[in-house]
């Protein structure tokens, strides 16, 4: 069974992805189509964002299937400079800085308020998260990844074969 989610892990998160999209998060409330001229256009951009969800877990089934990259475990090994599992990375920190310019730059701030993709939870229910959380954590995004990359590298994780 290790062995077994150690090749397929990617395949699991698409699938969990997925499951998030198009199973969990319809339950989590309608879009708040008042907050946004076209339904259809909350629609779309739902989509890319499935799109960019599922990017990572896509670039990680592709280096173990074409660059036999031989489990997920490599993928915390950095410091070996695997040109595959390197592109994991970089597609991590592309998104992010992507993400980031879009909230900042195109109102995407408004938007992923209007389609619930940021929910959180406090000790007394739900928190109503407005414009200038998502902004916050947009431009954390980048930087944030840049530390984990370096702390992925600086734990010198042991080869699982």
């Amino acid at each position: 069974m290790f062995d077994l989610v150690g090749k397929y892990f990617w395949a699991l998160c698409i699938g969990v992805t997925a499951l998030n999209f198009y199973v969990f998060a319809p339950r989590n409330g309608a879009p708040r189509t008042d907050d946004v001229e076209n339904a259809a256009e909350l629609q779309t951009i739902r989509h890319r964002i499935f799109g960019a969800a599922i990017l990572p877990w896509v670039v990680m089934g592709i280096s173990q299937v074409v660059g036999k990259v031989p489990n997920v475990w490599s993928f915390f090994r950095p410091q070996d400079l695997n040109p595959y599992v390197w592109s994991w990375y970089v597609s991590i920190f592309l998104l992010s800085c992507a993400f980031a310019y879009w909230v900042l730059f195109r109102g995407g701030a408004r938007l992923a308020i209007a389609l619930n993709l940021i929910q959180v939870s406090g000790f007394r229910g739900q928190v109503t998260v407005n414009e200038k959380w998502v902004k916050v954590f947009a431009a954390l995004g980048p930087p944030f990844t840049i530390l984990w990359v370096w702390l992925a590298w600086t734990i010198d994780a042991p080869v699982v074969k």
